[in-house]
């Protein structure tokens, strides 16, 4: 179909979403091209042609259209989330005009109900792709800290504001990111200002410095710290007693020291923060990091002491994994994820039962329940953890996100009956196969579901985590310990490694870049790992129905299990996803996560 005569922005979008309904692409991306050219001030349309691009996996020029639509109306939410999506995909080797920066950049200052996951991998992508950053981090990872202390010395002005702009330092802060490159710069300029905090710092890069210390203090306490030396661990301890004897103190300093261990652990700067520092000053500079490591952490603290204990903790692999998670608690996370419910939530009926219950049994730091509850507003939400500390950051976010449908119970869910509730729907996701006895958990949980609830089960595959196993095992025989210590030096060994030794595949997980979730990854002090002949016995024993597997890791795993398997229309068989895990081991390398009901509600 050619277009003569141009057409109105409605008609263009109204031929568009037609001519890729019936298959034809091209056509579709050449309106969309020619209302791009027709509409060039207008942020709908060049969101629209964008989106098609997406649609039609040509995404340089979707990126294009999307970020025009960012230019002209900021914050789009729309063209934000789809220029994200964009940019993952994109899998060519290109460097991105500035204005795709300013469009990331736009996202990274309103990150709300976009994946921060997602975000700080593109983010990283840029990085490595821009010709001043890449270069940047690709020489600091092949030099020394001698020649990198000489090289970022001497850096210019311009420079330095360029390594201190909003698209880095917010991107720095938002949250891990999956990159030991970065990292490993990070790092070095973070050791760099540890030897520069007591010295005079030049007035006119101190600002650019204490931007970068500032998102460098955020991002070491978002990885719990994960990477710290004793030479610079020395140097701190002298940084610290300078200032206990009275030695000089600045914004910057204090925000190296932040980089290095959370402020609530020093009284002696928090003393300075209320005697040296005005409001209108130093202060009003760290506010974001007073928040942070001061009073959200007290915060937390509070919520601990009010947080009553309803059910009791008897069993002894349970006392051993809450005390792991009242250590490390897990996971980490800053901003919630988009208000999305299961892939399956439409054949789950007990979601959308009026005043629906619903159980996250194991709910650790809030994230999901969080999610859940915000995605069914008019469904009572529960969440059962048996950490205190892991329970009190969800309460907190809770509060801050203005969730009133969720409450959260500490206690063990071997006893969850003693709750005297049953619920419509019950999730455990991650969780039995940290119990001793993980059928005596289901059993529990079966107990409080009442007969005619759905139970999503997620149970760690033997097959996906096969390196993870071997790791665990070479762990023990290296003497590595569950401490911060025994991590820090086990995260050293696994870098060490050659390229292609499997163990490096854990440097692509966000789990590898935070000091709790790496313990929870390689040093669980309980696991159980199952196949799908396992999981078939254990519903039998539970006398549970199998519905589906609701999220696969591996891409295309469904539709390649459809092409195997085109008689099993349901994907129902768990026999046949046993003969195609077996062909294709990395299947669920996120875990077997899957929906059962009660066989007798079926009846």
């Amino acid at each position: 179909m050619q277009v003569e005569t141009v057409l109105s922005l409605n008609e263009f979008i109204e031929r568009m979403n037609h001519e890729l309904a019936c298959g034809n692409a091209p056509e579709a991306m050449r309106l969309a091209q020619l209302m791009a050219d027709s509409y060039p001030s207008s942020a709908q349309g060049l969101f629209c042609a964008g989106s098609i691009g997406f649609q039609v996996q040509q995404y340089q020029s979707a990126i294009e259209f999307l970020t025009q639509s960012l230019m002209i109306t900021p914050y789009y939410p729309q063209a934000m989330e789809y220029l994200l999506y964009a940019l993952f995909m994109e899998k060519d080797q290109i460097e991105f005009p500035p204005d795709v920066y300013a469009g990331v950049t736009q996202i990274l200052q309103k990150p709300e109900n976009l994946n921060s996951d997602l975000i700080v991998r593109v983010w990283a992508k840029l990085v490595l792709a821009h010709p001043f950053y890449g270069r940047v981090v690709r020489d600091a990872a092949l030099e020394d800290y001698d020649a990198f202390k000489l090289w970022f010395s001497g850096l210019s002005t311009d420079e330095l504001a360029l390594l201190s702009d909003d698209f880095i330092t917010l991107g720095i802060s938002l949250y891990i990111f999956p990159d030991v490159q970065i990292e490993h710069l990070l790092l070095y300029i973070r050791r760099f200002f540890l030897n520069a905090a007591q010295d005079s710092v030049a007035q006119d890069v101190l600002p650019h410095y204490e931007k970068i210390a500032l998102a460098l203090a955020t991002y070491c306490f978002n990885s719990d710290y994960l990477d710290i030396n004793a030479d610079e661990q020395k140097k701190l301890d002298g940084v610290l007693a300078s200032i206990k004897s009275g030695g000089k103190v600045d914004a910057f300093m204090i925000c190296v020291i932040a980089s290095y261990d959370p402020l609530y652990k020093f009284e002696d700067i928090i003393k300075v923060l209320g005697k040296v520092f005005s409001p209108v000053a130093g202060k009003k500079r760290l506010k974001s990091l007073i928040q942070q490591q001061i009073e959200e952490p007290k915060t937390q603290e509070k919520l601990i002491a009010d947080m009553p204990s309803l059910l009791q903790i008897k069993d002894d692999v349970s006392e051993k994994v809450r005390q792991q998670y009242e250590e490390n608690p897990y996971p980490k996370w800053v901003l919630p994820k988009a208000v999305i419910l299961d892939n399956m939530a439409d054949k789950i009926t007990g979601y959308t039962k009026s005043g629906a219950k619903v159980l996250i049994a194991g709910c650790a730091t809030g994230a999901y329940p969080i999610n859940v509850a915000r995605a069914l507003p008019k469904a009572q939400i529960s969440g059962i953890d048996l950490s205190l500390a892991s329970l009190c950051y969800g309460r907190r976010k809770a509060i801050e996100l203005k969730v009133k449908n969720l409450e959260f119970i500490h206690g063990d869910i071997l006893n969850i009956s003693e709750y005297g509730r049953k619920f419509d729907v019950i999730e455990t996701v991650g969780v039995l196969h940290h119990m001793k006895e993980p059928q005596k958990g289901l059993d529990a949980l079966l107990g409080v579901l009442n007969d005619e609830g759905f139970i999503k089960i997620g149970l760690y595959s033997e097959y996906a985590r096969r390196n993870i196993i071997a790791c665990q095992k070479e762990f023990v025989e290296q003497g590595f310990a569950p401490t911060t210590k025994g991590i820090r030096d086990s995260r050293q060994y696994i870098l060490a490694l050659p390229e292609d030794h499997p163990f490096k595949t854990f440097m692509k997980y966000n789990d590898f870049y935070n000091l709790s979730m790496m313990r929870d990854m390689l040093f669980h002090v309980q696991e159980h790992c199952y196949t799908i002949p396992k999981i078939i016995t254990m519903l039998a024993q539970a006398d549970l129905e199998f519905m589906g597997f609701s999220d696969i890791g591996l891409d295309d795993a469904k539709l390649a299990y459809q092409t195997k398997f085109p008689e099993d229309e349901i994907m129902s068989n768990l026999e046949n996803w046993h003969i195609f895990e077996l062909e294709n081991p990395d299947t669920f390398i996120g875990m077997y996560k899957f929906w059962c009901r009660k066989i007798k509600a079926k009846r």
